[in-house]
């Protein structure tokens, strides 16, 4: 971000090494990594791409669950490596990331899954479409640029681009295949702008995708699975500044997600009571507000957000005419951060959440039409066994940096490492990290 001109965050600036961080960083402090400036915002936020070149980002994701004396389970998880460069070019910053997992929008906690034809194709489509809708792109890359149009206004564009295909043959008296076809194509716009009344820097980020999947299996027959989609997101922010290194964060954020998916069984009749169609739409909105005090030893925050999403899924069976779930809730939560810089070369951090309002509603209809079944599960327990999303009520987390030169190692700290040591008399190996990323500033980027 251009913060660098905020002087309220210019303590932490100095904290973070030129504000070059990481999503190690970010995790360390919890939920309260949404009021707290890092390069990361420019996947959503693309102006903040031109205040940070001359970096390469390496992203190397969670250390192995399974790790041994022997190493052979300490690889990291397939796709968990990600990364990139940012690079001051033609009077802007172009930043390069290849190979980024997550989605470019908000999550708002969709489950999909594909259609049953009845003919087995579903079941070897359903990791395509269960749980996360980008889960199986691969060949992803996002291209970020950023610009500053003059001394208080800076623009940002980007591009992502992520696709997959695999076919499988098999010959025997018959020959049966299946293929898999994935593409996911994104664009993003953002700006920033200096003193907008009492906030001392605004931005703001356009986000949309749109994605097309298809599943095809041939054998005695052919039956075809279709997906498509689309997400739109905006996130506004908003930076006051203090004194004596007072600051302010507001954060506004909309999504809305989309997808149907359609199974086509291509001349023969449906084989069972199965549904042949699933429309999907989910929405999800926060308002929150931090503030906190930073010097050149570190910061403290505390922060407020109130967050709501939905979802809905609607697959009518074949002979069935109502098969309806919707889910919805609201929630509270509270967080506080703080980052302190106990030693040149190292800095710790932690963060603090709690709900202090959840509420969450689901509603199914299943049945003929006119006789259906109607049933409404309400509760304001987040660690519900019923909740659709259940989760702790309060959580803390804990990060570290490591300044060793020119790079700066950033890690989620594994707390288990407070509770059993590291092993020493067993020889089992304990990882300081549960997740590690590597930032590598060079060029004007160090000065």
């Amino acid at each position: 971000m251009n913060k660098v001109t905020t002087a309220a965050l210019a303590g932490l600036m100095v904290v973070t090494a030129g504000a070059q961080a990481s999503v190690s960083r970010w995790n360390g402090f919890g939920s309260a990594q949404a009021y707290i400036a890092d390069v990361q915002d420019i996947f959503t936020l693309p102006g903040v791409v031109a205040s940070h070149a001359d970096t390469t980002y390496f992203e190397l994701g969670p250390v192995g669950t399974a790790l041994n004396l022997a190493g052979a389970n300490n690889d990291l998880s397939t796709g968990a490596v990600w990364g990139g460069v940012n690079k001051a070019i033609a009077g802007g910053v172009l930043g390069v990331w290849f190979n980024r997992t997550s989605n470019t929008l908000a999550s708002l906690d969709q489950s999909y899954v594909a259609p049953d034809s009845g003919v087995g194709a579903a079941t070897a489509a359903a990791a395509a479409f269960t749980s996360d809708v980008q889960a199986t792109l691969a060949n992803q890359i996002d291209l970020i640029y950023g610009f500053n149009l003059s001394d208080s206004t800076t623009l940002g564009f980007g591009l992502s681009r992520g696709t997959n295909s695999t076919k499988t043959e098999t010959v025997t008296t018959t020959t049966s295949s299946t293929e898999t076809n994935v593409s996911d194509y994104g664009i993003s716009l953002g700006v920033e702008q200096k003193e907008v009344g009492p906030i001392a820097l605004l931005e703001v980020g356009l986000q949309y995708n749109t994605r097309n999947d298809n599943f095809t299996s041939k054998n005695t027959q052919t039956d075809k699975i279709l997906a498509d989609g689309s997400n739109i997101a905006i996130r506004i922010g908003g930076d006051t500044a203090g004194k004596d290194g007072a600051f302010g964060r507001i954060e506004l954020g909309l999504g809305l997600a989309s997808l149907t998916l359609k199974d086509d069984f291509a001349g023969f009749s449906n084989p069972g009571n199965v549904f042949v169609e699933s429309k999907n739409s989910a929405m999800a909105w926060n308002l929150g507000y931090a503030m906190g005090k930073s010097s050149d030893k570190g910061m403290g925050l505390c922060g407020i957000m109130l967050h709501s999403s939905s979802t809905s899924v609607n697959e009518a069976y074949n002979g069935t005419e109502v098969n309806k779930t919707d889910n919805s809730k609201l929630e509270l939560t509270v967080a506080t951060a703080g980052e302190a810089k106990v030693a040149s070369w190292l800095t710790f951090r932690a963060g603090l959440e709690s709900d202090l309002f959840y509420s969450e509603t689901q509603v199914s209809e299943v049945g003929a039409s006119g006789a259906t079944t109607k049933t409404t599960i309400s509760n304001d327990d987040s660690n519900n066994a019923a909740s659709a999303s259940p989760h702790a009520n309060a959580k803390a987390s804990m990060g570290v940096s490591l300044m060793l030169g020119d790079l700066i190692l950033d890690g989620v700290f594994n707390q288990g490492l407070l509770y059993s040591g590291p092993y020493l008399v067993s020889g089992i190996p304990a990882a300081y990290a549960s997740q590690v990323s590597l930032t590598w500033p060079w060029g004007g980027s160090k000065n």
